[in-house]
């Protein structure tokens, strides 16, 4: 629970590694199973802990893959844009 406004966003939030874990080998079985030649996600750069969470299950999950992200409208303010795994020191 968030138990002040904004709480989501802070990057101190409780981290909760076995729910990363568990993502990140659902989502190992899935590209196991479908075999893309490169994986999407969110960047996290708008610093919700949903999306870090995910990002960093799929960086796990995805190794040896080309991983792309998207940025996190409209929490992302900067208009980066998309961007590689590799630009974000994911691969």
């Amino acid at each position: 629970l968030c138990r002040y406004p904004r709480a989501m966003f802070d990057a101190t939030f409780p981290a909760e590694p076995e729910l990363e874990s568990r993502l990140a080998a659902a989502i190992a079985a899935t590209i196991a199973t479908l075999d893309p030649a490169e994986v999407w996600t969110c960047a996290g750069i708008g610093g919700h802990v949903d999306h870090r969470l995910t990002r960093d299950a799929v960086a796990t999950a995805s190794r040896g893959r080309e991983i792309l992200l998207w940025e996190d409208l409209p929490m992302e303010p900067t208009g980066l844009g998309c961007v590689t795994g590799r630009a974000m020191g994911l691969e």
